[in-house]
């Protein structure tokens, strides 16, 4: 199987730009400070957590552009799909129509080690066409690692 190779421009070669952005957790916000385009955030927690704070950025990231999501789902563990009804909560506390928010955010999806090598070269493309994407959002990235539940 040959490898699939990416060449995403490294966060910190990022120009900052955009408004900053909370998570909307004032303990976490106040340890991390604001997100701003153009840097990285990697957050670890339970799979639940991390899920809900998902849902939430895309909400928060759909006012000022579009948000690009990567869907690292192992069926023999768990699934890590965005999910309607959460979307449409945090959407509504937000003030935010949640159709407009799924009209906001485009998708790959892998399903094992090589769809995931695949599916960012996709992620990547797909950011390099939408110039206005505010956010790349890639939740359970490990999912595929030995020994991840």
């Amino acid at each position: 199987m040959a490898a699939v190779t990416s060449s995403f421009v490294r966060a910190s070669a990022v120009r900052e730009s955009g408004n900053a952005l909370t998570t909307g957790y004032g303990a976490l916000d106040s340890l991390i400070g604001p997100l701003r385009g153009g840097r990285l955030h990697a957050f670890y927690g339970a799979s639940g957590f991390i899920d809900e704070l998902a849902h939430r950025l895309v909400v928060r990231c759909s006012r000022e552009g579009l948000v690009a999501y990567m869907n690292n789902t192992n069926y023999y563990r768990e699934k890590t799909l965005l999910e309607a009804d959460l979307l449409a909560a945090q959407a509504k506390a937000e003030g935010i129509e949640p159709t407009s928010v799924l009209e906001g955010v485009y998708f790959v999806a892998a399903y094992s080690e090589f769809r995931q090598q695949k599916a960012t070269a996709a992620l990547e493309a797909a950011v390099r066409r939408e110039p206005s994407t505010r956010m790349i959002l890639v939740p359970h990235i490990a999912a595929f690692r030995e020994g991840n539940a």
